[in-house]
């Protein structure tokens, strides 16, 4: 294996910067780099990484550095332990990353136009006097390295790059580099550049061995970078999109509330996944009913919905629900009271899972 000062350069990896507007994922329904196919080599990815972030530079220990390196801390950890990276899940089973690790290393500076080697050279160091946590092969583990405003990379026209190298131990290092334009939610923000390194460390440790899109320039690209101009805000800060194959877009997800509910919900734990999904009924305030859902499958336990249905009942004073053994895995069967009477519902057990009704309850008789 090669060591810190042979490991070659690798073609991807690298963010250019954008001056665009940012776009709501949901409104880029092909992604904004023209997707076309995917392809994936197979190649290992960070499935339940701990990251290390250090602030590198004087600049940060300076009073008048405005966003802090506080603030970019934080911004940084409410990405990485938000819903921001569920849709991660569909590459080999990616799951949840925490920053373990936070630290300012003031005593240099990184030049004002810095090489490659210049942050490999760092990270090594840093392992090596004990700055940060050591490489293991039994934790998987990835290193933010977050410069000053004024500082750009000199080998490359990049605001910011992951690359890995090997130890003389053979011990792999996953690192990314991230550059400041001195704002919190702008275009080429640490916390929208750091999100798009994030994606593609995570899927991709080992550069150009992972899930790849091709473009209509039959661009090998990795989902972080056709996803590179859309971005939006989120609690405060820029957070970047990335490709999910399975929504064929680029996508950032993030929590929304729930609609305002007027009786007790009913859960149970169906047939659907491997684990079983839980699933939930809830009469709305509004009127009619809403049904959501929690992939238990997914490490990151994702609930999604609200779908709505049975509106045109009014409010809806109490609800049931069960699984059948209609259909496969088997429908949803409900019952709710809507005005002093009783309602059913069924809902199919797919492709489509269209809810059905409502189909008023009455007996037979003869």
């Amino acid at each position: 294996m090669p060591n810190l000062d042979s490991q070659a350069s690798k073609p991807h990896g690298g963010v250019a910067g954008t001056t665009g507007p940012a776009l709501r994922a949901a409104e880029v329904a092909g992604g904004d780099g023209n997707v076309t196919s995917e392809q994936d080599g197979g190649g290992p990815v960070l499935g339940n990484a701990r990251v290390s972030l250090v602030f590198w530079g004087s600049a940060w220990s300076n009073a008048a550095t405005s966003p802090t390196a506080q603030q970019f801390a934080a911004a940084i950890t409410d990405i990485v332990a938000g819903p921001w990276g569920t849709q991660l899940n569909q590459y080999h089973g990616i799951g949840p990353s925490t920053v373990d690790q936070v630290v300012t290393y003031t005593s240099s500076d990184p030049p004002a136009g810095f090489v490659e080697n210049d942050i490999k050279t760092f990270v090594d160091d840093r392992i090596n006097d004990g700055t940060v946590i050591a490489a293991s092969p039994a934790v998987q583990r990835t290193y933010a390295v977050v410069l000053p405003t004024g500082h750009s990379s000199a080998d490359t026209s990049f605001v910011g790059r992951h690359q890995n190298y090997f130890r003389q131990n053979n011990t792999a290092v996953y690192y990314a580099w991230v550059t400041n334009d001195g704002t919190l939610t702008g275009g080429n923000s640490i916390p929208k550049v750091f999100s798009h390194e994030l994606a593609e460390s995570l899927s991709d440790p080992e550069v150009s061995t992972g899930p790849l899109t091709i473009t209509l320039n039959n661009d090998g690209d990795e989902i972080g970078d056709v996803c590179n101009n859309t971005f939006m805000t989120v609690n405060g800060h820029a957070e970047e999109a990335y490709w999910s194959e399975a929504d064929q877009r680029c996508v950032i997800p993030r929590w929304q509330p729930l609609p305002a509910v007027a009786g007790n919900p009913a859960l149970i734990q169906s047939r659907f996944g491997t684990k079983g999904n839980f699933e939930m009924l809830t009469p709305e305030a509004a009127a009619g009913l809403f049904h959501a859902w929690r992939n238990n499958d997914n490490p990151f336990m994702p609930w999604s919905g609200p779908v709505p249905f049975g509106q045109g009942l009014g409010q809806v004073s109490g609800v049931t629900m069960i699984e059948s053994n209609y259909g496969s895995p088997g429908n949803l069967e409900v019952v709710c009271n809507a005005g002093g009477q009783l309602q059913f519902f069924w809902r199919d057990s797919g492709p489509a899972f269209i809810w059905n009704g409502p189909y008023l309850l009455q007996s037979t008789v003869w």
